[in-house]
């Protein structure tokens, strides 16, 4: 995103990400992707209702304190917390980690968003199959982003059916239900 945002001539360039959708398929690197800021939310991992955010130290030390004047906290995280989170909701994001490191033998991240992902495939795969097959396509569905069911896609499906009045997501689960789906 940086090297695109250079090329077409922004003078600086910072990168900000929302993994909030990502963060509970796939394994966050902040330094590999080489962002500014990334944000994610611990419940959408398992964990309490509480956000992290990281920033780049470059980037921290730019932004303007949002805490009382006389606190001395320029070049700290905490310039941006003019509270402070409950201790029950920070020590509770330590079980959602926990919690991943147990998906596998080894205990390591990327190895169970690794088998999180496998999984997940496996689970979307049929249905992908169901929707894009021809005589769905015939009916008008079709599928919003990718069509395949390889790592590259998170298990988020959307579709659409050409041609047809909007149904309810409530009313589209009691008739999969009925049929035993």
């Amino acid at each position: 995103m940086r090297a695109a945002a250079k090329a077409h001539g922004a003078p600086k360039v910072e990168v900000s990400v929302d993994c909030v959708a990502y963060a509970p398929h796939r394994f966050i690197d902040v330094q590999d992707w080489d962002v500014d800021f990334a944000v994610f939310s611990f419940y959408k991992v398992y964990g309490p209702h509480i956000s992290a955010l990281y920033t780049r130290s470059a980037s921290l030390a730019s932004l303007s304190p949002l805490v009382h004047h006389f606190l001395r906290l320029e070049h700290s995280a905490y310039k941006l917390q003019p509270g402070g989170p409950g201790y029950e909701l920070a020590y509770a994001t330590t079980g959602a980690v926990a919690y991943l490191r147990s998906l596998t033998p080894s205990g390591d991240l990327r190895e169970a968003f690794g088998a999180i992902a496998q999984h997940e495939q496996t689970l979307v795969a049929p249905l992908l199959a169901f929707l894009t097959h021809p005589e769905q396509r015939a009916r008008g569905v079709r599928v919003v982003g990718e069509e395949n069911a390889d790592l590259s896609r998170v298990p988020t499906i959307s579709f659409v059916v050409g041609g047809q009045k909007p149904i309810r997501s409530q009313d589209v689960v009691k008739v999969f239900d009925q049929k035993g789906g």
